[in-house]
């Protein structure tokens, strides 16, 4: 299972009672840090500024019209971004704010760690566009990897840009949707970079299912994503469901079933077994705000849930009557553990009381 933060739902502990429950241990192994699908209506992407984990909106050309979103996507909700015109590229910053434990500089890469790239998409019908994808790129400073169909082969590849030659899947098929799934090993010199085509998991073990490219490239660092194609009459690539994830790292917050009038659930995994957990929110904003911990994504006034205490799997949970009274306010949230060795801080969740 992976952990997709998310807009979710919650009550604030003045307005509801809280009550202890039995923590469960979880299967889950990798957080989410940034996740786009495209759940827009119809339209220029520039400017539009849904999904999680990313840093202002969709730039898309002064137009915005550089890519555009179509009805339906490639997922089961919402549309997905479609490329329109040649060589110009949409871009979005990834939020790097709060991975300083996993970053050098606010940039994703250090070596040590491991990112996972994934995206569904194919080449928009009929269109004739040579190369097209999702690209890691260092902002100012250029592309990095590009996980999709890499100039001129019309097939699925990686490729990274005038660093390296591209590589192909031979007798891959851009015009057929599909689902690229791309790990990278960041290491001292060259990083290693894998990538699966339709793999039967959402994280492949390499010493299971052997990677349909498994090969190293020049070190490299990246803080945005880029969706770009060229070389054709027709464009573009259509890209849907575009998910940036890496291990856990970090205590793991999350709310489930968190509904206006509906008893949500506040889980708290990955902490240090036996030690206070402390969750934070707040009704005016998302800070950020210095604390012993580091920043924390809350702005004043904010205000502590109950404290609990992890049980001996690293998890802590509670249940809250989430009042029908607070529907449709946003309720900023972050857990601090304060027994980590490592990383104290969770992820920060807005959460939109439905």
């Amino acid at each position: 299972m992976t952990h997709c933060p998310r807009i979710l739902t919650l009550a604030v502990p003045a307005l509801f009672a809280a009550a202890a429950l039995a923590p469960e241990a979880s299967a889950q192994n990798y957080e989410t840090l940034s996740f786009e699908s495209f759940d827009y209506p119809a339209g220029n992407l520039g400017g539009l500024g849904g999904g999680y984990g990313w840093l202002g909106t969709w730039w898309a050309g002064n137009n915005g019209d550089v890519a555009v979103v179509n009805v339906p996507g490639y997922d089961p909700v919402g549309g997905m971004a479609t490329t329109m015109i040649e060589h110009e590229g949409a871009y979005r910053s990834i939020d790097t704010r709060s991975l300083e434990a996993i970053t050098e500089n606010g940039l994703l890469g250090k070596d040590g760690t491991e990112v996972w790239l994934s995206w569904r998409g194919r080449r928009s019908v009929g269109g004739d566009a040579l190369y097209g994808g999702v690209t890691l790129a260092w902002q100012w400073v250029g592309e990095q990897l590009t996980v999709g169909s890499p100039y001129p082969q019309e097939e699925w590849g990686l490729d990274r840009p005038w660093a390296a030659p591209a590589t192909y899947v031979i007798g891959s098929n851009i015009d057929v949707e599909t689902w690229l799934v791309c790990k990278v090993e960041f290491l001292p010199g060259d990083d290693r970079c894998m990538l699966w085509l339709d793999p039967a998991t959402e994280y492949p073990d390499p010493l299971v299912t052997a990677p349909d490219i498994d090969i190293y490239y020049p070190d490299f660092r990246f803080n945005e994503i880029q969706l770009k194609s060229g070389h054709g009459l027709v464009q573009g690539f259509d890209q849907d469901a575009i998910k940036i994830s890496v291990p856990w790292f970090r205590p793991v917050l999350d709310v489930s079933n968190a509904v206006a009038g509906a008893a949500a659930t506040i889980t708290i995994q990955n902490c240090t077994p036996g030690s206070t957990v402390l969750t934070g929110y707040s009704l005016a904003g998302g800070g950020p705000i210095n604390t012993p911990y580091g920043p924390i994504f809350l702005s004043p006034p904010f205000k502590q849930l109950p404290t609990l205490t992890a049980n001996a799997g690293g998890v802590a949970t509670m249940s809250a009557n989430v009042p029908v009274a607070i529907a449709g306010r946003t309720v900023w949230m972050q857990s601090v553990d304060t027994g980590a060795a490592g990383e104290a801080r969770s992820n920060q969740l807005a959460v939109l009381v439905q």
